[in-house]
């Protein structure tokens, strides 16, 4: 596992740590107070989500072989001649062969549709972990990946400057696209949440499709700087975009988060958290957060 930019998800279920006596008390009523737009820092972290946290016992997982298409055994340069990934690429695995879902088959007609894309380095079982601190009404699936990054996945090669070769980019972006398109008919609508590199694509797949979806979460992650994506930027409205990270994160640099910013400002309907304390992770307060902004932008929505 790349320890960089896999990222931590942080403790063992009922061993959270008791929150400090600065941490700001969040009512999930009061979340989206002033929406859209609003900026809000909770205090000193709590209770963030780590890795050791074990799959709920009632998850239906449904996982197909995932054969190696290439056995390259090598470092492979990113943009062929600039720097190297932070992990050994070994090939591709079958693309979008092994998800995890939140509920039984029999029980996701008609309910709204949050994929999850993990960041690089890790799988789908982490963004897993989260279900159970979503809305109930949303079917979750999580989705691993198609490359392999050693032991464990990526959706694009990147290095510690996260530079990326833009063809990964697309390929990586069309294949979960088309995976969805196979899903979305038995959903009332679509909606995307994304950790660290999972954000890169979900913000992509929003900016290549947005009427396809209702709402965007990004965690801990970027927006990608590419003039080709930024020519084919079509927003007929502002899509509601939630962003919550941790402004001490020294996993995602500076430019990066500048970009980040500029573009969510510049091209969505922004909700913006800031998790002093969390650093490059994921914590219960902020799934409080993402929570209410998904049952506002899409179980209150009439659209």
């Amino acid at each position: 596992m790349c320890p960089v930019l896999g990222g931590t998800l942080a403790s063992t279920p009922g061993s959270y740590p008791a929150p400090q006596s600065n941490v700001v008390p969040v009512d999930p009523v009061d979340v989206l107070r002033g929406l859209p737009g609003e900026r809000a820092e909770h205090g000193s972290q709590d209770q963030v989500l780590k890795h050791t946290l074990e799959l709920p016992a009632d998850l239906w997982r449904r996982v197909a072989p995932a054969p190696l298409h290439h056995g390259l055994g090598a470092f492979a340069p990113i943009s062929r001649s600039r720097c190297e990934p932070l992990a050994r690429w070994t090939g591709y695995a079958d693309p979008m062969e092994t998800v995890t879902w939140s509920k039984p088959e029999s029980e996701r007609d008609g309910t709204p549709l949050l994929v999850l894309m993990h960041g690089y380095g890790t799988d789908e079982s982490r963004m897993a972990r989260l279900f159970e601190y979503l809305p109930a009404e949303f079917t979750c699936v999580a989705l691993r990946a198609p490359m392999v990054i050693g032991d464990h996945y990526g959706w694009f090669l990147l290095d510690y400057f996260l530079a990326n070769d833009f063809a990964d980019v697309i390929a990586a972006t069309n294949t979960v696209q088309a995976w969805i398109n196979s899903a979305r008919g038995r959903h009332s609508s679509v909606s995307l949440l994304g950790y660290s590199q999972g954000m890169a694509m979900a913000s992509t797949l929003l900016r290549l499709h947005p009427a396809d979806y209702r709402a965007t979460v990004g965690l801990s992650g970027f927006v990608l700087e590419n003039e080709l994506l930024s020519l084919t930027e079509s927003f007929t409205a502002p899509p509601p975009f939630f962003w919550g990270r941790d402004k001490a994160d020294l996993v995602i640099n500076g430019d990066a988060t500048a970009y980040t910013e500029q573009w969510l400002n510049e091209n969505t309907r922004l909700t913006a958290r800031t998790y002093p304390g969390m650093g490059h992770a994921m914590s219960k307060t902020e799934m409080v957060d993402v929570s209410a902004f998904l049952r506002h932008y899409v179980l209150g929505s009439t659209a």
